[in-house]
């Protein structure tokens, strides 16, 4: 909410902003939640604070500087209610019950693992759900350089209706990012098109850990990072989008040779990144053709469920059971 200030009405001055401001009354809502005695005896302005058939002064300036900020009070909340409420579809997923109904707009989300554990296919199969449920687009900014359209087409079984209507082709939709400059370029040109018009749903970076490892400078990636995250969370927020990241889990052995057993596991990217997310989803193969996903982090209240088991497929991930 905004701080109060000199320019929202002529009673605001700076002298009154600074009395309020000493007890600690510094936006609108500070202003409009405080009792009408109280900021009397702050601001040292009178007026009506009894009934109707009062005579103590009434201090016109003060009421109408009232007035003011409740329908900037009221303007905000509409704002909110139409952030809130403009958009209350969800990505459908196999995981949903981990979710608490799938893939929320200004959210970002984190898939981390081993490597081979279903991470890539996952993404694939939002693309599958984004294409053949909506009319919004998609965006695969593709750092291993691996995307496979051929696959895509094989999960939509090449269906010519989805073809006919939306295309498979991997221009369409794919992009791939050789080095951080490509990826904060392309998030610009993401911005642009949306000003434009674009209806896009999903933005997916598969991987992460692929520009972050190119360079071994903390500072430089924490800035790298910084700079990612304020397009990722501006283009969440003001158009509605959804982001999903994929990241690597590695294992380190801080023991001897006598101690090889007993592996920890890391988050790739460093601990600024760790923080990042608002959803982080972990995917673990648990054979050939299963893997298990459990839910590490959440903004909103966790779930009873935590993980659950889903089956790796030619179509995608379909759900298997949850526990």
């Amino acid at each position: 909410m905004s701080r109060l200030s000199p320019n929202m009405h002529t009673f605001f001055n700076a002298d009154i902003i600074e009395l309020l401001n000493s007890k600690k009354i510094y936006t609108v809502v500070d202003f409009i939640n405080s009792d009408a005695r109280t900021l009397e005896k702050i601001t040292r302005a009178t007026f009506r604070v009894g009934n109707i058939g009062s005579t103590k002064p009434f201090n016109k300036n003060f009421f109408c500087s009232t007035q003011k900020l409740l329908r900037l009070l009221q303007v905000y909340f509409i704002k909110l209610r139409h952030y809130r409420n403009r958009d209350k579809k969800s990505i459908k997923t196999v995981i949903d019950m981990l979710l608490e109904g799938g893939l929320f707009t200004a959210n970002i989300y984190e898939i981390c693992g081993l490597p081979a554990t279903g991470k890539t296919l996952f993404c694939l199969t939002l693309v599958k759900n984004v294409i053949s449920n909506t009319k919004d687009n998609v965006y695969y900014l593709d750092t291993k350089r691996d995307f496979s359209a051929q696959q895509l087409k094989l999960m939509l079984n090449i269906d010519n209706k989805v073809r006919r209507t939306r295309g498979c082709n991997e221009q369409n939709f794919s992009k791939k990012i050789n080095n951080r400059k490509d990826l904060i370029t392309s998030l610009f040109e993401i911005k642009q098109s949306l000003i434009e018009g674009l209806k896009l749903r999903l933005i997916i970076i598969d991987s992460l850990p692929a520009l972050y490892l190119q360079s071994s400078d903390h500072i430089e990636n924490n800035s790298f990072l910084n700079n990612m995250v304020n397009i990722l969370r501006y283009l969440t927020v003001e158009f509605n989008t959804v982001v999903v990241i994929t990241n690597l889990i590695t294992l380190w052995n801080e023991g001897s040779f006598k101690t090889q057993e007993r592996y920890i596991e890391n988050i790739s990217c460093g601990k600024y990144w760790y923080n990042i997310p608002n959803v982080r989803l972990k995917f673990s193969k648990n054979s050939e053709n299963k893997c298990q996903v459990t839910l590490l982090k959440t903004m909103k209240i966790p779930p009873d469920v935590r993980h659950c088991e889903v089956q790796l497929t030619k179509e995608g991930i379909k759900e298997n059971k949850y526990g």
